[in-house]
């Protein structure tokens, strides 16, 4: 008797958790970071490839499409975008904590 409540208080544990964090996903802009280096030097020494930064983004941006579609379930994120002399060469997406 003692296990079936504990399985059943542990099941509605993690059902409230996981409709909390489906109720608050979204794409958090505000905490987006942008780091740009600028340098003549930077840019002999690197060549980064155009469309590299568009490329990174659409396929994390795919990965959360999945992640929702397939589990229902959607965690927040934001982007940390790299510039090398203006040109955008990553989008790269760190996992947000959960509180």
């Amino acid at each position: 008797m003692k296990k079936k409540i504990a399985l059943l208080l542990g099941a509605a544990i993690v059902a409230q958790s996981v409709m909390a964090m489906s109720a608050s996903a979204a794409h958090k802009s505000a905490y987006d970071i942008n780091i740009r280096l600028n340098s003549s030097l930077l840019g002999k020494i690197v060549q980064p490839l155009t469309g590299t930064g568009e490329t990174t983004y659409q396929l994390q941006e795919g990965v959360h499409s999945l992640l929702g579609n397939t589990t229902g379930l959607e965690l927040d994120y934001f982007y940390v975008n790299l510039y090398v002399n203006d040109q955008h060469v990553a989008a790269i997406d760190p996992p947000l904590p959960m509180y």
